[in-house]
């Protein structure tokens, strides 16, 4: 296996083997708050979660399109590019 297909491996392997770890604590610990806050508070709790991821949707890549316009735009020293993006 080359070393681009050796290190892929490897990347994918710690970010699969983090996904399992947070969906088992998941499991381990959502009994420990939901006993802790009671049910009626932890339906809260989810609810303003999912409320919260929804309304993250509304960002829809804006950070990361502005950072690539801008440096675009100051590479090629371009004022104008750069004060419209900025707007």
């Amino acid at each position: 296996m080359t070393s681009r297909g050796a290190r892929f491996v490897k990347n994918f392997s710690f970010s699969f083997a983090g996904q399992i770890a947070i969906a088992a604590l998941n499991l381990l610990f959502v009994p420990v708050i939901v006993h802790g806050l009671g049910l009626e508070t932890y339906g809260l709790y989810i609810l303003l979660h999912a409320a919260t991821n929804f309304l993250s949707l509304a960002v829809l890549g804006a950070g990361s399109s502005s950072i690539k316009f801008i440096a675009e735009a100051a590479g090629a020293k371009d004022g104008t590019a750069l004060r419209s993006t900025l707007k």
